[in-house]
């Protein structure tokens, strides 16, 4: 019996306590319009279709500044990019140690992860190459900058 009253109690005040009056407004959609726009509550002499004078950037979207505009999430992933680029071409550069100090001490256990990390590797950079978000990026040689030189 004293369960059901405590659940009366609280289904009671939550449905009369009043919500709407404490959320405030909801301009979540921007309803606020920039000053000399003519909103519905602005008293002004202007035409129903504007002021031919209005400054356009005043609606307008900002433009970016450039090419070298970057938010931070952009510049984030970029760095997370090129350090994964870093790490394909270190995991190549290990394949081939690996394989080198295999041969030369017939050691073909080492041999064998030395060619799966080169692979690893390989395989990696040619997928980051592919989907890169970088234009500058788009001319990257097919092999890492080690094999290249080569």
């Amino acid at each position: 019996m004293l369960k059901s009253i405590k659940l009366i109690l609280a289904i009671g005040s939550a449905v009369l306590f009043p919500t709407a009056a404490l959320a405030g407004a909801n301009d979540f959609f921007g309803n606020s319009l920039p000053v000399g726009a003519g909103g519905p509550g602005a008293a002004s002499s202007e035409p129903a279709g504007g002021s031919a004078s209005a400054n356009p950037t005043d609606f307008a979207p900002p433009t970016s500044g450039g090419a070298n505009d970057l938010s931070g999430d952009e510049k984030r992933m970029q760095k997370k990019y090129r350090e994964m680029l870093k790490h394909c071409q270190g995991l190549i550069a290990k394949g081939d140690k690996m394989i080198k100090d295999g041969e030369a001490h017939k050691d073909d256990k080492m041999l064998k992860k030395g060619k799966v990390l080169k692979g690893i590797g390989e395989r990696k950079y040619a997928e980051f190459k592919a989907n890169s978000p970088l234009p500058e990026d788009k001319k990257l040689p097919d092999l890492p900058v080690e094999k290249a030189a080569e």
